[in-house]
């Protein structure tokens, strides 16, 4: 996983980051319209949350040990929306889609793979973790 450009690319939606959250759950429910139940009507704390746990990841990104509790405890507060390994590809995706949306002066090819990276080495196995904590 290429930290840097996670950290670059993080820091370049500075002024943005609200914008892009926003843009992400707007295509995640046009895409999987059922996953919108699953959320507040009001979005605003969820957007916020989303840019903490986005913001850690990337502060974060070249010392893993310090996201670990935080982001399997992320896993373990979704375990009761039935959410399984699919579900987190569909919202993988959907970051990324998004993410390919907001130019940047960063490679764009590098930098969705530094993110699919992210997800596959650290956001995915940590989220399971608290997942499957939730179904001991």
């Amino acid at each position: 996983m290429n930290t840097e450009i996670i950290k670059t690319s993080w820091n370049a939606l500075a002024g943005r980051r609200l914008e892009f959250i926003e843009a992400f759950y707007d295509r995640l429910f046009e895409r999987y319209p059922r996953y919108r139940e699953l959320f507040p009507e009001k979005m605003g704390a969820q957007h916020e949350r989303m840019i903490e746990m986005i913001g850690a990841l990337a502060q974060f990104a070249d010392h893993i040990p310090p996201l670990e509790p935080y982001l399997s405890n992320v896993g373990f507060q979704h375990r009761r929306t039935g959410i399984r390994a699919d579900d987190v590809e569909n919202f993988k995706r959907t970051f990324l889609e998004t993410l390919a949306g907001f130019p940047m002066e960063i490679d764009p090819d590098a930098r969705q793979r530094a993110w699919q990276e992210a997800f596959d080495e650290v956001i995915i196995p940590l989220f399971d973790q608290g997942l499957e904590r939730g179904h001991d």
